[in-house]
């Protein structure tokens, strides 16, 4: 008898914390932190985080210095650095467009365009000087466990 009660806590147990899990959608939409009724949500933050942890890898490497970014310390610094950064601009942004100072989304897509431009052209430049395809140069980067996209 004590065998079969256990066995049913184990299994409501099991259900009930496999119905707790979140889709990769629902956890990305997860809102992590509001700014007077804006909010940031966990895909927005984490894709920032990312390009922090990047932006952090290359300049240790740069300099030689050791990074690891499995480190705490290090995850714990990076996070709280996302999350500033993001109220940040979404504080900036605000007061911006209270002021009227903000973009039109015609001058955005033109900003937008030329960015996209300047990137591209980046991107020819440095498969010229070190005479790489950007498709070997992605392959590269991918062997090192990083995807292009979150960087250009």
């Amino acid at each position: 008898m004590k065998k079969w009660v256990s066995l049913l806590v184990m299994v409501v147990l099991v259900l009930s914390l496999a119905g707790c899990q979140k889709s990769p959608e629902e956890d990305a939409a997860t809102v992590v932190a509001e700014v007077n009724g804006a909010t940031i949500t966990k895909g927005e933050a984490t894709e920032f985080y990312n390009q922090i942890l990047l932006q952090n890898q290359y300049v240790a490497q740069m300099y030689g210095m050791a990074f690891d970014p499995e480190d705490k310390s290090t995850i714990s610094s990076i996070k709280a650095e996302t999350l500033t950064m993001l109220t940040q601009n979404m504080v900036l942004e605000q007061k911006l467009e209270e002021l009227g100072l903000g973009l039109t989304e015609e001058e955005t897509a033109d900003l937008e365009a030329q960015a996209q431009q300047e990137r591209a052209e980046e991107i020819a430049n440095i498969s010229n000087d070190y005479g790489i395809t950007l498709e070997e140069a992605d392959e590269l980067l991918r062997s090192k466990g990083i995807d292009v996209r979150s960087i250009v």
